[in-house]
């Protein structure tokens, strides 16, 4: 009873972002001039995301006390990277995914190829609404570089891969490493951007860098977690708690969850970031009670 009451707060706090980031997205409407590319995007983009990046994206920029209309294509351009992400993760050739949020996949519904030219648009259409945001020259130049970064093949590109190869190809010494490249890189390109869109100090995006990749490494963890407490059989992809056990994974999600909370002591205080943290360790020890299903 009482999870389900702190979840509900943090929904409630979740909600302002959440309507803001969805009013952003419809905004660029539509997405492309070709009404059946529009049609397979739209249903991508707005089937019910918690919108989680952009809520990011906007509370970061909130903490520097800025939280003007120049900072919505930002928020947008990461939602557009995700979506691309879990557009190419749900593909037979890669995590043979049928349903996502509870529909079904972008390509059981449209086939895999124009998954495909979804995914690559969305990625583009990300730097694009960047490129042309009203933001000065130098914070376009480093948000653009920081989601480069983020997606390419030192970033998720890489932590894909490293997935695909599976669980024997990866160093318990580095159990969080595709963790950091498939997912956390994004969030830390977010709270990044948020705080460079919000005319931070360099050190202060650099610390809110910090924070979200280790908000976003404690989220990967209990994203795996829930997978192997859930799946009937171990997926082809590498998951942590089959790679380390139960007790050294929430180890790893305590660690991290310490290491973003140093990084956001170092700024100031923000409601919601605190009660992110608090709600991802809160639901990993949940998972870690319930017995698995088979």
């Amino acid at each position: 009873m009482r999870l389900q009451k702190d979840i509900d707060i943090l929904y409630e706090k979740l909600e302002k972002y959440l309507k803001r980031a969805e009013k952003a997205l419809k905004s660029f409407q539509p997405l492309s001039q070709d009404r059946e590319l529009a049609e397979v995007m739209d249903y991508s983009v707005f089937s019910g995301g918690k919108r989680l990046r952009p809520a990011i994206v906007y509370a970061s920029a909130e903490l520097f006390g800025n939280l003007e209309s120049t900072i919505e294509p930002i928020a947008c351009a990461v939602e557009f990277l995700h979506t691309a992400s879990l557009l190419l993760d749900d593909l037979p050739s890669m995590d043979n995914t049928c349903n996502r949020r509870g529909l079904k996949a972008t390509h059981v519904v449209f086939g895999p190829h124009a998954t495909l030219l979804a995914s690559h648009s969305f990625v583009s259409l990300a730097f694009q609404v960047v490129s042309e945001s009203k933001l000065p020259d130098q914070k376009i130049r480093l948000i653009v570089s920081e989601l480069a970064h983020s997606v390419g093949p030192n970033g998720m590109s890489l932590g894909q891969m490293q997935d695909l190869r599976g669980i024997k190809h990866v160093k318990n010494s580095l159990p969080l490493q595709i963790a950091e490249k498939k997912s956390a890189m994004l969030f830390a390109a977010s709270s990044y951007a948020g705080a460079v869109s919000a005319g931070a100090p360099d050190g202060a995006c650099n610390i809110m860098r910090n924070f979200g990749l280790s908000f976003g490494k404690a989220y990967q963890v209990l994203d795996d977690i829930r997978d192997a407490k859930n799946e009937d059989k171990p997926a082809r992809s590498v998951n942590v708690v089959q790679l380390v056990g139960e007790g050294r994974t929430l180890k790893l999600l305590e660690n991290e969850i310490k290491k973003a909370r140093k990084a956001l002591s170092k700024i100031g205080s923000h409601d919601l970031l605190e009660g992110l943290l608090d709600a991802i360790k809160t639901l990993a020890d949940h998972e870690l009670s319930k017995p698995r299903v088979s």
